[in-house]
């Protein structure tokens, strides 16, 4: 309107564009300060009213949205000096605090001597495990405590070295804890089972 109307500096026609313009850096402003608070809401809102959404997924796209590459880190602008500098500040940090080469010696010793006799045929490595999540299917759950496919599709990689050692030390010690013996069986795959097996003994009838 203000632009058919000559894009005149006074007048109504010019008051309203004048407010009209500062309402909408106004809100533009309100929402840049708010946009984390904004997202967070509608996401939980989202998740709330729909059972079934992909959770997981939905947290995966949240943060890698906002990740960001910064182009200047503590005055360096060129990448290999900044990765230079990156690892200089983490190798004074992990020399930072002293220790006696004696007692890691002594603590290695004992570490080796508890080890003798390990069984490796009972070890399950992480790779193992990691190859067994990724063909997990998502959106899968285990029926009973709620423990779904997702945990560990969108879970990082440390969960696989923690899910090696528990599996490990399940097989050196030859114990299995009750909730890892309980299965679920989905209602309706019960149905079609008990479906098949009268087929089966009627025929054999």
């Amino acid at each position: 309107m203000w632009k058919d109307c000559g894009k005149h500096r006074s007048g109504s026609v010019a008051d309203i564009m004048h407010r009209t313009r500062a309402a909408y850096h106004y809100a533009i402003r309100t929402v840049r300060k708010h946009e984390q608070e904004y997202v967070n809401q509608r996401f939980a809102e989202n998740v709330l009213s729909n059972k079934t959404r992909d959770f997981w997924g939905e947290v995966k796209r949240l943060r890698q949205s906002g990740n960001v590459c910064s182009s200047c880190v503590d005055g360096f602008t060129n990448p290999g000096d900044i990765a230079e500098h990156l690892a200089s500040q983490y190798r004074s940090l992990y020399s930072s605090v002293g220790y006696d080469v004696e007692e890691l010696s002594k603590i290695s010793k004992d570490i080796n001597n508890l080890i003798v006799g390990w069984d490796h045929d009972c070890c399950v490595s992480v790779s193992e495990v990691y190859d067994a999540i990724c063909k997990l299917k998502p959106g899968k759950s285990d029926g009973n405590i709620g423990l779904g496919s997702d945990y560990f599709i969108h879970a990082g990689s440390a969960l696989s070295v923690h899910i090696s050692l528990l599996f490990s030390g399940l097989m050196v010690h030859g114990f299995v804890p009750e909730s890892m013996q309980t299965s679920t069986v989905i209602q309706f795959l019960r149905e079609r089972l008990i479906e098949l097996t009268r087929i089966i003994t009627g025929g054999l009838h």
